[in-house]
């Protein structure tokens, strides 16, 4: 069966990991697709255009041309909002913490140089923040200097 989300652009997609299930995100709206059949079983009515979803459990969380993150249940309920200190936000990630049933932790990432990481959506643990120097290293590479090929390895962990 031919999966159509009519004429407006496609700007974000994510499979669930049945891979039952699509999340396509258009015009300020998500929409949850039942893979087999082609239908829509779920549509989530946002305030901008999406730029990035995801399943997480049993929910959908939702990033948009706003400085807000959406999170719904599968259903279509809408659970909550958090905000974030980008204006628009281009991307986000989740995960549920190792050994933890309610706990899940989002990384959202927008049109500043911060990187927010919340705890379930209302707690922001910490901002990083990208700049134009990490980038360069990263396009140059660091040699560590003995002539095998590999990159030095400072030891730096992202989070303890």
């Amino acid at each position: 069966s031919k999966v159509s989300a009519g004429h407006a652009a496609v700007t974000c997609l994510d499979i669930d990991e049945t891979g039952n299930w699509l999340l396509s995100g258009s015009s300020f709206c998500i929409s949850m697709w039942h893979i087999a059949s082609g239908s829509i079983a779920t549509a989530f009515p946002l305030i901008s255009d999406p730029t990035s979803v995801k399943f997480i459990n049993d929910r959908v969380v939702a990033t948009c041309l706003d400085p807000h993150c959406f999170i719904f249940k599968k259903t279509g309920a809408f659970i909550h909002d958090f905000k974030c200190s980008s204006v628009s936000n281009y991307t986000i990630d989740a995960v549920k913490l190792y050994g933890s049933e309610d706990k899940i932790c989002y990384a959202v990432g927008g049109d500043s140089a911060n990187i927010d990481i919340y705890l379930n959506g209302t707690n922001r643990l910490t901002s990083l923040k990208a700049t134009a120097e990490h980038s360069q290293s990263n396009k140059r590479g660091k040699s560590d200097g003995d002539g095998d090929g590999e990159d030095e390895d400072d030891g730096d962990e992202l989070m303890e």
